[in-house]
């Protein structure tokens, strides 16, 4: 079975990074009542860690803009350039500015959630990453 015949059949997995507990926690149970596998992170650096082991595993990011130590700036950076990692990455932020949105989609965000979000509102465009994702493979 090919790797995208086999995509459809398997639960997708989500790495969440974000630093703040009340986001974080609300966020895995939402997604994990949707069907997904969550893998959570609580930093940048805890998300480089885990998509060196689990690469393999993760078929969407979601991560928030602004933590203590790598923000998601800096772990778009990573990622992209560092990593040469193509998985899709929708990036949650309650700034809403076009510059920041600007500068996030140039460094290889593949969407911008503006918080707080309604969780149908995050299950739909993680659903449209994962659809572009399926058509890519």
């Amino acid at each position: 079975m090919s790797v995208a015949k086999q995509a459809l059949f398997t639960p997708a997995t989500v790495l969440i990074i974000d630093d703040d507990p009340f986001v974080l926690e609300p966020m895995q149970v939402i997604l994990e009542s949707a069907g997904y596998v969550v893998i959570a992170a609580q930093n940048g650096l805890q998300a480089v860690e885990i998509l060196s082991e689990q690469h393999t595993r993760i078929n969407v990011i979601v991560v928030d803009l602004m933590m203590p130590g790598m923000d998601g700036f800096m772990f778009l950076e990573w990622l992209r350039q560092e990593a040469g990692s193509t998985l899709p990455v929708l990036v949650q932020t309650a700034v809403n500015r076009i510059k920041t949105t600007s500068r996030l989609i140039d460094l290889g965000a593949n969407d911008v959630l503006i918080k707080p979000a309604q969780p149908s509102e995050l299950l739909e465009r993680l659903q449209q990453l994962l659809s572009l994702r399926l058509q890519a493979i």
